[in-house]
């Protein structure tokens, strides 16, 4: 697939140059869907080459992900190495 003299290969190539490291995988995998989400500064970069607003190939969706982590062990008083 090639949209405006771009193949999956030279639009990585061009987002790569733009300092978000992309490969022809990645790009045929957003192409095709089988993909459906990635960096905002991947997708910035996509659109930037492509010369399109982000809006117009990416749903902006802010996620908020929370994790329970568990303290950090304390050592035990009294012991010495």
């Amino acid at each position: 697939m090639a949209y405006r003299d771009h193949s999956a290969r030279t639009l990585a190539d061009a987002a790569t140059r733009r300092g978000v490291p992309t490969s022809k995988a990645t790009i045929g995998h957003l192409m095709s869907g089988f993909v459906k989400q990635t960096r905002p500064e991947r997708a910035k970069a996509i659109c930037e080459v492509l010369d399109v607003p982000v809006d117009a190939l990416f749903v902006v969706r802010v996620s908020t992900v929370q994790r329970d982590v568990p303290p950090a062990p304390q050592p035990t008083k009294g012991m010495t190495r």
